[in-house]
C-alpha cells in the first residue's frame, strides 16, 4: 500500500498571470455568438474551483438574460449566478441534493416566467421535475423511469408549445429522440437520428431566431464544433463553428447574456487526464519546479523533473462551499509535495 508523506509545503503568491500547463484549470469562458459565429472576443468568468460543474442556464430573476446554474458534486450543493450580462450580481442557494441526482437541463414546465429545473437519477433512472419561482422551489412532478441507457441530453422547446421538450439520447446505441412534452406529461416521442460516438450533444439553445431550439455538437476527440439547425424536432441543416485546438476545453451550456435571442456558448476548462478526479491534469500534477520559476537541486533528479507527486491548489478551499470565481492575478496558491512511503 502507497501511503503519502507530505515532505513539504509552502504559500505562494503570484504576483503575475500564471503560466502552467494546466493554467486554465477551472475557467469559465462565454462566447457570444451570432448565429454559428463568434461576435467578439471571449468573456472570461474567472476561476471557480474544480469541484463545481456548470450544469445549466436559464431564466432565475426579471433581469433578461441567463443565469447559471452550478452543481457540486462532491457535496450536492446547487446554486446559482444570476447574471447582468456576462456580469455576475448575486449568488443564490437552490438546494442540497445528494449527488446520486444530477441536473440535466432546465425549461419552462409549470408555464410560468422562470425556468424549471429538470433531475435524473444516476442509480434508478428516475427523472423529475422542480417546479421553480426564481431559485425557489414550488412544486415538483415525476416525469418517467425509461432506464439508464437513456439519459436526458439537452433541454429546449422543440414544438409550437408554451412548456420545454426533453432531447434523450441512448449511451449504448448512439439514438437520439425528443420527448414533446405537455408541462411534465409526454404528448409524442419522434425519433431524431442516430449519431456515432464520440459526437455528443454539447448544449441545447436557440441559434437562429426561430422559435426551435437548435443541437450544438462537440467531438470531444477532434475539436470541432457544429451546429444543427432544427425545425421542429427535425433536423433541418448544419454550421459549422469552429475547432478548438486544446481538447480539454468542453462546452459546458448554452444561453443568451446580451439578450440578442441568439444564445452564446459557455465553456468550462476539464482536464481529460485528470485520474484522481481532483480538477488538475496528471502531466500539471507531475511537472517541475522550474516551471514555477524554481528549481530546488535537493528535491530534483538530474534530468531536472521532481520525482514527487506535486499538487497546487489554487486558494480555493475557503471559497468550495459557493462557486465564486476568482482570478489568478495575486492569486495564493498552497505547494504540496507528497512521496509514496
Amino acid at each position: 500500500m502507497n501511503i503519502l508523506r507530505t515532505l513539504a509545503v509552502a504559500s505562494l503568491v503570484l504576483t503575475g498571470t500564471l503560466c502552467l500547463p494546466g493554467q486554465y484549470v477551472g475557467q469559465r469562458s462565454i462566447w457570444h455568438m451570432t448565429g454559428a459565429t463568434q461576435s467578439g472576443s471571449p468573456v472570461d468568468l474567472g476561476f471557480v474551483d474544480p469541484s463545481w460543474h456548470i450544469a445549466a442556464t436559464g431564466c432565475f430573476h426579471s433581469g433578461g438574460t441567463h443565469d447559471i446554474v452550478w452543481e457540486n458534486i462532491e457535496s450536492g450543493d446547487r446554486y446559482v449566478w444570476l447574471m447582468s450580462g456576462a456580469t455576475v450580481t448575486d449568488v443564490e442557494f437552490i438546494t442540497n441534493v445528494s449527488t446520486d441526482w444530477r441536473i440535466v437541463g432546465v425549461g419552462e414546465f409549470g408555464g410560468g416566467t422562470a425556468s424549471d429545473i429538470v433531475w435524473e437519477s444516476m442509480a434508478n433512472g428516475d427523472r423529475a421535475v422542480w417546479l421553480m419561482n426564481y431559485y425557489t422551489q414550488t412544486g415538483s412532478a415525476y416525469i418517467a423511469n425509461v432506464g439508464t441507457d437513456w439519459h436526458i441530453a439537452g433541454v429546449g422547446s422543440f414544438q409550437s408549445g408554451s412548456t420545454a421538450d426533453l432531447l434523450w439520447e441512448n449511451t449504448s446505441t448512439g439514438d437520439f429522440a425528443i420527448w414533446l412534452m405537455n408541462h411534465a406529461s409526454l404528448v409524442s416521442a419522434p425519433y431524431l437520428a442516430n449519431v456515432s460516438t464520440p459526437w455528443r450533444v454539447a448544449a441545447v439553445g436557440n441559434t437562429d431566431g426561430t422559435n426551435s431550439s437548435d443541437l450544438i455538437w462537440q467531438n470531444p476527440s477532434t475539436g470541432d464544433v457544429v451546429i444543427w439547425l432544427m425545425n421542429g424536432a427535425t433536423w433541418s441543416s448544419q454550421n459549422y463553428v469552429t475547432t478548438v485546438a486544446d481538447l480539454n476545453w468542453r462546452i459546458a451550456a448554452a444561453g443568451d447574456f446580451n439578450a440578442d435571442t441568439d444564445a452564446d456558448i459557455l465553456w468550462e476548462y476539464t482536464p481529460s487526464g485528470d485520474s484522481d478526479a481532483n480538477g488538475m491534469d496528471d502531466s500539471w500534477e507531475r511537472t517541475t519546479f522550474s516551471r514555477l520559476g524554481v528549481a530546488p537541486s535537493s528535491t530534483t533528479g538530474t534530468s531536472g523533473d521532481i520525482p514527487y507527486l506535486i499538487k497546487l491548489e489554487l486558494g480555493l478551499h475557503n471559497l468550495a462551499t459557493k462557486p465564486t470565481a476568482i482570478s489568478l492575478t495575486d492569486a495564493s496558491i498552497e505547494l504540496k509535495v507528497t512521496k509514496p512511503q
